[in-house]
């Protein structure tokens, strides 16, 4: 199998990518995220569609359109000499999202049907053996899902006795038995002669019903055609009658007309009086009007609310009354220099009071010390004084006594001091209403009582400018007012009620005009109307023409016509309809109708032969079934030839270091050098990479026995190093000679120049 072009429409960061390829090696080159993985992704995607989501996979969200929320594109691709071409798209959507799928033979433009994935369908082999041997992913090339692998592959290699090919007759017997019955279950010789056995039960059985059928199909045809035929007749006679009634009615409408017409005479009479209600002068009243009156009176109510408010204000702010007295005091104290000069003279008062009551208190103490020395003084000479030989002591008596008298003058001049600064202090306090203890309170609420009276005389100032202005206010709106409501009223009292009537009474008529004026407008469109519905009738032949009284057609009798006319017109069509479909149904039964004897020796002889290919397919199924057994013992082994075929891969990939590859059950694998065996976790990284992909290669060759897929490699190489990639370029050169396409992608240009050394031939395509 060869692909011969990639054409991407929305599939991860490609939209429209067209990629045609060579059936030799191609190298795809590109630097890191240029979608060379993505474009492998497209690969699988062709052949196997996306996996489902897991917390582990997000090939699904890598592969849907960035812009588009979908993956589609088509693959071009040659198998079996034969050119196909499949269609794939997945749109997310649901829980799971939507996919299509199509595979078209481009050869004779037939679409294969199959229950396949394209890659199981083209190949043969699920999506883990296409993976686990085409595809060499991107620095995985040492990583083989082994279990999955040899699993998978058991049933399609040959035993470990190549003489004995198991694989190659299970191959055999189980494509004989698929001729028979697909896996599937819904292809084979034998599932289509089920399909047909069961197609012709139902044709018999279908023949039979519409044998009886038609026959009943008949007779009501010729019922309903019959049922057509009468009603037509009642239709015809109740549509000639209606038609008459009809001209009745446009008799009945020019009546009507010119009623109408009478009523817009009357109208206008009506409307001129109205108009002249509302003509003043050379005033016309209309809605402006009475919208002005209507704000002007607003206005002179809100000036009267405010005035009455102004009022009130003012009457509550003369309510208020001052102490006189304190007032009066108020203003002394300011006079005097203010409440602090009248406390300075007072702290003065008390200053000099303080001063004279020391004083007195001093000259009282000096008075009493000479009166005790006197007194001592004269009680001493009394007692002592005839023992005494001088005179002395009756000398010094004197001035003692003299001190005594002055100490006593100074006293009594101290207490005088005392009392008038007493006298003045309390002339002070009292000059104000108050005691001295009191004083300084009384300054405190003459001044507040002075700010009191002094406020109350402003707001009263204030109040009385305000009501000066309301005043004004009120005057101006009511002039205003009346200038408005004398042009329709003259002698209107000019108050708020007044021109409230004058406003309902000035709207009504202009809503009386304005009725008017829509009601002749609406005469006038019918009017109109009318004329041009009725200018293609004329009056009079219409009368000659009837037949019946007019007086007599009423609506409801039109009405019932209408509706009888209408009921028959519908059971009309739906007689018709039914005919029609009954017609159709005779029509079909007569051209299908099939006679059942002939179908039914069909359907014996067809049950006969697919009885005995059911026996031999039951024999089949139990020589496969007994092979798989036989050969159940060497699961889990994988062919010799494998390994031959590896090894001399892996010779010519490591230079003949190593020529001789060994693999376990699960494709684990291990190389010998020199007598020894050594496993691959124990070998450099570019050793494993050469040795398992030589495995790959031969897995490869050897599962795809017919059809070879591409070889894919993605960047499998980056680990190798210049020698050894170099081998695997020429191999994979000789392997492209041999027929196998092969698809290398490279983010370095070493691969290219390789080619060119080695003479391998290839194409270039590079990813911008």
């Amino acid at each position: 199998m060869r692909i011969t072009q990639l054409n991407i429409s929305q599939f991860g960061c490609f939209e429209n990518k067209r990629i045609e390829l060579d059936d030799g090696l191609n190298l795809i080159f590109g630097e890191n995220e240029s979608g060379k993985s993505t474009i492998l992704s497209f690969i699988k995607f062709m052949l196997y569609g996306l996996t489902r989501r897991s917390a582990t996979n997000f090939e699904r969200e890598r592969a849907i359109s960035w812009s588009g929320h979908r993956a589609a594109g088509s693959m071009t691709l040659e198998c079996g000499s034969k050119l196909y071409r499949i269609e794939r798209s997945f749109t997310e959507g649901g829980r799971s999202g939507s996919e299509k799928l199509a595979i078209v033979c481009l050869d004779d433009g037939s679409t294969v049907t199959t229950e396949l994935q394209p890659g199981e369908y083209f190949l043969g082999v699920p999506r883990e053996v296409f993976e686990g041997s085409a595809c060499v992913g991107q620095m995985r090339s040492a990583e083989i899902n082994g279990e999955k692998l040899a699993s998978s592959i058991e049933n399609m290699l040959s035993a470990a006795d190549e003489s004995v090919d198991t694989a190659k007759i299970l191959k055999t017997l189980d494509s004989v038995r698929v001729t028979y019955r697909h896996k599937s279950k819904s292809g084979g010789s034998l599932y289509e002669e089920e399909q047909r056995i069961n197609q012709l039960r139902l044709r018999a059985e279908k023949a039979r019903e519409d044998s009886l059928a038609l026959d009943g199909w008949e007779q009501k045809l010729e019922r309903a055609k019959s049922e057509y035929e009468t009603v037509k007749k009642d239709f015809e006679h109740k549509d000639a009658l209606l038609s008459e009634l009809n001209k009745v009615s446009v008799l009945k409408r020019f009546g009507a007309l010119e009623k109408t017409r009478e009523k817009r005479a009357e109208l206008d009479t009506k409307l001129a009086d109205c108009e002249d209600r509302l003509t003043f002068g050379d005033l016309r009243v209309d809605r402006a009007h009475t919208a002005e009156i209507k704000l002007s009176a607003k206005a002179y109510a809100e000036a009267e609310k405010s005035l009455i408010e102004k009022r009130s204000q003012r009457d509550a702010g003369g309510v208020q009354t001052c102490d006189a007295a304190l007032v009066e005091l108020g203003n002394k104290v300011e006079l005097a220099g203010g409440a602090a000069f009248v406390m300075k003279d007072i702290d003065a008062a008390r200053q000099s009071l303080k001063k004279k009551k020391t004083a007195a208190t001093v000259w009282a103490v000096v008075t009493a010390i000479f009166g005790i020395g006197a007194v001592g003084y004269a009680a001493f000479l009394a007692v002592f004084g005839a023992t005494l030989s001088s005179m002395l002591p009756f000398y010094m008596l004197a001035p003692i006594a003299l001190c005594f008298v002055v100490a006593t003058a100074m006293s009594i001049a101290a207490a005088s001091g005392k009392k008038k600064a007493g006298r003045q202090l309390s002339a002070i306090a009292e000059e104000y209403g108050a005691t001295p203890e009191t004083l300084e309170k009384r300054l405190r609420d003459c001044a507040a009582e002075l700010i009191k009276s002094r406020e109350i005389a402003e707001k009263n100032v204030k109040a009385d400018a305000e009501l000066e202005y309301a005043e004004r206010e009120l005057s101006d709106k009511k002039d205003a007012l009346a200038d408005l409501l004398h042009k329709t009223a003259k002698d209107a009292t000019v108050d708020v009620e007044s021109a409230a009537r004058e406003y309902r009474r000035l709207e009504e008529l202009i809503a009386e005009r304005e009725s008017m004026i829509s009601e002749r407008d609406t005469f006038d469109r019918m009017i109109s109307a009318e004329e041009q519905a009725l200018s293609h009738y004329d009056e009079q032949d219409l009368r000659e023409q009837i037949s019946v009284n007019i007086d007599e057609v009423t609506p409801k009798a039109i009405a019932e016509a209408e509706r009888m006319r209408g009921f028959l017109a519908e059971k009309l069509r739906i007689l018709s309809n039914k005919i029609s479909g009954i017609e159709n149904t005779v029509i079909s039964l007569r051209a299908t109708a099939e006679d059942p004897l002939p179908i039914s020796d069909e359907l014996c002889e067809l049950q006969a032969r697919h009885e005995k290919n059911s026996r031999f397919y039951d024999a089949l199924t139990l020589a496969i079934e007994s092979i798989e057994s036989a050969s159940s013992s060497m699961r889990g082994n994988v062919t010799p030839a494998i390994s031959r075929q590896a090894s001399e891969l892996l010779a010519k990939l490591s230079g003949g270091r190593y020529d001789t590859l060994r693999t376990t059950g699960t494709l684990g694998l291990s190389l010998d050098k020199e007598g020894y065996s050594i496993k691959s976790e124990l070998l450099s990284a570019g050793t494993r990479d050469v040795a398992y992909l030589s495995l790959r290669l031969a897995l490869f060759m050897r599962i795809y026995e017919g059809e070879l897929p591409p070889l894919v490699l993605d960047e499998s190489l980056c680990q190798l190093d210049e020698k050894r990639a170099e081998r695997t370029v020429a191999l994979l050169g000789s392997l492209a000679g041999e027929g196998i396409q092969t698809l290398l992608f490279t983010s370095h240009k070493r691969e290219g120049e390789m080619c060119e050394r080695v003479g391998a031939e290839h194409r270039m395509i590079t990813l911008s």
